[in-house]
């Protein structure tokens, strides 16, 4: 890819309120023919290179150089490598700093759902759930919820005291399981009701229609789930599940007690909604958030979904060497802009990454003391992610593509 004459990169730094500019001229500055300056709003960058060449960029945040222009230093060592980079304090102005610090914020959320809402294919528009369908949503709980309630019910739920030590036992696992206590414990889709997690949607098979299901790939997806799990193998716990028109992968089957669809929230778009339409990257980045929050842990494991894998276990010896994502959140509260990449400008998450072998993110899963997080997603997503985070290194300066032997990247996050 050809490097452009001038590469800007700012980063709004919230919890010090400054704003971070790095100017790549690709050569030596002459100081006489290369200027910079924030403009009279405070959030325009312009930058003249060779008193040719010229850049304007609107900031993630405004400067306190609003009201007037305010020229930027470009000497000394700058001048040789040129590179450039200053810290500019932000403005006083309330909540300029405070808008991107919300970690609450998750991609179509229940409240945000309109019921009885049309659900179609974000490709092709073909309708996947009709008009009138989905009665209802409601948020599923976070993926500890388990651990929560046998953390609060130390002791079990029902004190009826049984007749016998048997009943004891039989009794007190079956009241367990209809409370959704107890290993078996989970939820199903319900006719009539949606439940929304960070990723998907989770919908009745019945509720759906026209979807093509196969355990491999589209081509070989049919309209009969029944056939293709007759010659799926014996151990597989889900299906693959695509558009019937245009054939893009638009969720899973699983087949645990009912049979659920789970539709991927970046492939399909839900009628009615007021917000935009979530991308594959702000769900993965409010995925990534929300463990944060919850374990504590920034590191995570992206593996693909056990249940689409044609094995019952993790992996199989011969994938021992398959490459897994690693990540490790850095800051999930910045707000950048890069040029000439514009559009990629926006409230992101920062991050490390890295490819291991599966073998070795198996071995650090299973520690005890492990600090690393394990997150489920389709392997076409995980290739895909690994993908915008390459693209998204090649946006900040060299000196900080790089930590030891992690790169850095960002992931946009949902704005809501």
């Amino acid at each position: 890819m050809a490097i452009p004459p001038i590469q800007l990169y700012a980063e709004l730094l919230a919890n010090i309120r400054q704003v971070s500019v790095s100017a790549i001229f690709g050569g030596p500055v002459d100081n006489a023919r290369t200027t910079a300056a924030v403009l009279s709003d405070g959030q325009t960058l312009r930058v003249q290179h060779d008193g040719q060449t010229s850049a304007t960029m609107t900031l993630p945040g405004r400067v306190a150089s609003v009201g007037q222009k305010k020229e930027l230093p470009i000497q000394g060592a700058a001048l040789a490598s040129g590179n450039v980079t200053w810290r500019l304090p932000v403005a006083a102005v309330e909540d300029e700093y405070d808008r991107i610090v919300d970690d609450s914020l998750a991609p179509w959320s229940a409240p945000g759902l309109p019921a009885k809402a049309r659900i179609a294919c974000r490709t092709c528009d073909t309708e996947i759930v009709a008009t009138n369908t989905i009665q209802t949503w409601k948020d599923l709980p976070s993926d500890n919820w388990a651990e929560m309630m046998e953390f609060w019910h130390c002791h079990k739920p029902d004190t009826k005291k049984p007749d016998t030590e048997g009943d004891d036992k039989a009794g007190t696992q079956d009241r367990l399981t209809d409370r959704g206590y107890g290993a078996n414990g989970g939820f199903s889709a319900a006719r009539g009701v949606g439940f929304v997690d960070l990723t998907t949607l989770l919908l009745l098979e019945d509720d759906c229609h026209r979807l093509l299901f196969s355990s491999s790939t589209a081509e070989e997806a049919s309209l009969d789930r029944d056939v293709m799990l007759s010659s799926a193998p014996a151990n597989l716990r889900g299906l693959h599940v695509y558009c019937p028109s245009c054939r893009t992968q638009v969720g899973y089957l699983t087949l645990r007690r009912q049979q659920s669809v789970h539709l991927f929230k970046w492939q399909v778009f839900v009628t009615g909604i007021n917000s935009t339409a979530p991308t594959m990257a702000e769900c993965v980045a409010a995925t990534l958030v929300a463990t944060v929050q919850r374990t504590g842990s920034s590191k995570s494991f992206l593996l693909p979904i056990y249940e689409l894998e044609r094995t019952t276990g993790r992996a199989d010896a011969s994938d021992d060497e398959e490459k897994v994502l690693q990540v490790w959140v850095l800051n999930s509260t910045i707000e950048y802009a890069a040029w000439p990449t514009v559009t990629l400008s926006g409230p992101a998450i920062k991050l490390l990454y890295r490819f291991v072998a599966r073998k070795v993110a198996e071995e650090t899963l299973d520690r005890l003391n492990s600090d690393v997080q394990e997150i489920s997603l389709p392997r076409e997503t995980i290739a895909a992610v690994a993908c915008l985070l390459e693209a998204s290194n090649d946006l900040l300066p060299s000196r900080d593509r790089s930590f030891q032997e992690w790169k850095i990247g960002l992931l946009t996050r949902w704005k809501g």
